[in-house]
């Protein structure tokens, strides 16, 4: 792969140049980790000044972030994550490295809730090593990785990087430059491998080109040893090629250290053999990798073995882990004594009674206290910095993000041909079973009702699962570019384009049936007269109203099935209610019965002094008038408490502006001006189920990035 970074900068005397990743700049540096305006360097009264121009990781010179400095010969000046440039002779020339990043731990330990959890971590893991991190449960493998990837900030010592340089106070930089692959397969199982990193790369790196990504993106799978496989689903790869193409979505930003979370779990010794040949290949590139592990079957694989185990001093109120072994993995099992593996974990379990032969780790340095940033409990999980963690330089905007998303989601539903075949039969059942059962009906709102519960339902279901199944994906994403509002975006318009033939189909199916087994009479022909657009607008509405409440429902879920067990209570609130399951129903919109064949009309219904034969003009009062007369019933002595409590709840269901535009037009008795009303009513309903869904998920996302920890 050819570098990005060039050989020397020259200065030209009486020139002020540029440096950055645009191309209209005198040196371009296309890397994701370069801003678009880096720095600038010119000549003062003979001497190089160099002024950092605002960019995101910042310009360095000999280990220090600057906005303006004068070079002296000698100096070496790095800017993000580049590799050293020596200033000699009035240029800057690269200085060749690894690739690999240098990480120091002086006397790391932690504390929390005033009980300590780790102690006495002194090591340093060299670019290019692989090192790998085991110990038994318990022994602080997962906190030694929060250490690492600076999630957790030590109670006391300090975590460095590149010599000297401590990672609190420069986090962002560090952060920068590393990634991290979890245990679990964080892929998406219906797009192919190369799919997967495309759509990574344009989230994370949107200066790059097509043709450079692609480029990137072949280099980086055939690094991994996956190009056989790039054009294949991810679901049907086998264990061991699913964690590589995890593997890969990290290298996509080029990062100069790598933490694995068990990547071997669950795989057979052969492909986990496989992918530590890998991993090794890729540390003999300059990648510095850190692996943590459960097992010693694959010791032999590392350059370097970390292992930890517990101590229970006397006196100590709790078992705390420490460093118990830093070095050659063929010294290890001489220096405990033993022959096996369980001899050993026996030992690392209880590290007072161990006998070890040799000292246990590479240095022995004194106490570096850390600067105070930790919390009263010593350990201080920063969410806010979580949520920039890895963030890229590069990231793209909002709405090609939200075209990553949308185009996943399209590509992952039009993939499941089951999915999509129930999602093109089901209007057409539902609308079908619809009329067939109100066959007799007296009047057109019942089956209008019906049609309005299908497409919610149709809604619901579409979106209900979306994004508790991808909360670790989210997380994963989030913590390197990814805007929650996009993802949310791309979420609820995906839903609302498939809604659209959902809610034509729906109606088209109930045109259809109506005249095949509706009877004859005012029902069917208030039916045929109805607008087909504006009928299948008004369902499409109603099922946007269904997408709302399935994503909110899927935002506060913790699993698949506490989602599916929620679906059915809030579709049953849409239906209950309602003005059908009220029994209004049998009266019309402006207040007149409906004329029931064989019933006669109950003088109780009618003024006192008319007879049933005059013409109705009462108006019955009910909690689901039309929202424009509802002070007919507010000021009727037949509002009741249960009544008001029925019109308040319904006010925020979706089947009650919905029914009532799609029934009230072809019912000709509809009070003036009130399909107007209930329009504004149904469109700011819907307005306010976007704003709960939109603010329920950004105060829940963030929960799912400590989770993925």
């Amino acid at each position: 792969m050819k570098s990005p970074w060039p050989q020397e900068i020259v200065p030209i005397q009486g020139t002020r140049i540029t440096v950055g990743r645009s191309s209209k700049h005198d040196v371009t540096v296309k890397h994701v980790a370069v801003s678009g305006t880096h720095f600038a360097l010119q000549f003062q009264d003979g001497q190089l000044a160099v002024e950092d121009l605002d960019s995101r990781y910042g310009t360095f010179v000999n280990g220090a972030r600057v906005k303006n400095s004068l070079l002296q010969p000698g100096d070496v000046l790095k800017f993000a994550n580049s590799p050293s440039y020596l200033f000699k002779n009035g240029r800057l020339m690269l200085q060749e490295e690894g690739a690999g990043m240098e990480v120091r731990l002086e006397n790391v330990g932690l504390e929390r809730g005033g009980k300590k959890l780790l102690e006495g971590l002194n090591l340093t893991i060299h670019p290019g090593s692989f090192v790998g991190v085991l110990g038994p449960s318990g022994a602080g493998k997962s906190l030694t990785v929060a250490l690492l990837n600076s999630t957790w900030d030590p109670t006391w010592g300090a975590v460095f990087f590149d010599g000297d340089k401590p990672v609190i106070g420069n986090k962002e930089e560090y952060r920068s430059r590393q990634g991290t692959v979890m245990q679990e397969d964080l892929v998406y199982p219906a797009l192919t491998a190369e799919e997967n990193l495309v759509l990574a790369g344009r989230l994370r790196m949107a200066s790059l080109t097509e043709a450079e990504l692609e480029r990137r993106v072949n280099e980086t799978l055939e690094e991994v040893n996956m190009t056989a496989h790039r054009d294949k689903p991810v679901r049907v790869l086998s264990g061991g090629q699913k964690k590589r193409v995890s593997i890969a979505i990290e290298l996509l930003m080029r990062p100069q250290f790598i933490i694995l979370d068990e990547p071997t779990s669950g795989l057979d010794p052969g492909t986990a053999s496989d992918l530590m040949d890998v991993l090794r290949g890729l540390a003999r590139k300059g990648f510095t990798i850190v692996c943590i592990t459960h097992t010693l079957d694959t010791m032999n694989f590392f350059d370097t073995l970390l292992v930890l185990g517990l101590k229970h001093p006397q006196g100590a109120p709790n078992k705390f882990a420490t460093l118990a072994y830093y070095g050659d993995p063929d010294k290890l099992y001489p220096a405990y004594g033993v022959r096996n593996a369980a001899d050993l974990f026996k030992k690392l379990e209880n590290l007072d009674t161990a006998n070890v032969s040799q000292p246990a780790t590479d240095s022995q340095t004194s106490i570096v206290e850390a600067p105070s940033d930790t919390d009263s409990s010593g350990v201080r999980l920063i969410m806010g910095e979580i949520l920039g963690r890895f963030k890229a330089a590069d990231a793209a905007g909002f709405f090609n993000q939200f075209k990553v998303v949308l185009k996943r989601s399209w590509l992952t539903f039009f993939r499941d041909r089951s999915s999509l075949m129930l999602n093109l039969i089901q209007p057409i059942i539902l609308a079908t079973l619809t009329v067939l059962a109100q066959y007799a009906a007296p009047a057109s709102i019942s089956i209008h009702f019906f049609l309005v519960v299908s497409a919610l339902w149709m809604g619901m279901t579409l979106t209900v699962r979306e994004i508790v199944n991808e909360k670790k994906l989210y997380a994963r994403d989030r913590l390197v570019a990814l805007d929650p509002l996009a993802f949310l975006a791309g979420k609820l318009v995906t839903a609302l384009l498939l809604l659209a033939p959902v809610a034509v189909l729906l109606y088209l199916s109930a045109r259809i049936a109506i005249p095949i087994f509706l009877q004859e009479g005012p029902t069917m022909d208030a039916l045929r007269s109805a607008s087909f657009f504006n009928s299948t607008f008004v369902l499409w509405l109603a099922g946007a109203g269904g997408a709302l409440v399935g994503l909110a429902i899927s935002t506060l879920s913790k699993t698949e099935r506490m989602a599916v067990m929620i679906l059915p209570i809030a579709l049953l609130l849409q239906v209950l209610l309602s003005r059908v399951v009220f029994g209004d129903s049998i009266v019309h919109w402006n207040g007149q019965p409906v004329e029931l064949p064989g019933v006669p009309i109950q003088a109780g219904a009618l003024p006192e002094g008319e007879s049933p034969a005059q013409p109705i003009t009462v108006v019955r009062h009910s909690p689901f008038n039309p929202v424009k007369t509802l002070d007919d019933y507010l000021d009727s002595d037949r509002a009741s408490w249960q009544g008001n409590l029925v019109m308040a709840g319904s006010f925020l269901m979706v089947t009650r502006p919905a029914t009532a535009l799609l029934d009230m037009p072809p019912s000709g008795r509809a009070p003036p001006g009130a399909v107007g009303v209930e329009w504004i009513y149904l469109l700011c309903l819907m307005a306010f189920y976007l704003a709960i869904t939109a603010v329920m998920f950004l105060l829940v996302e963030s929960k799912w990035i400590g989770e993925l920890r």
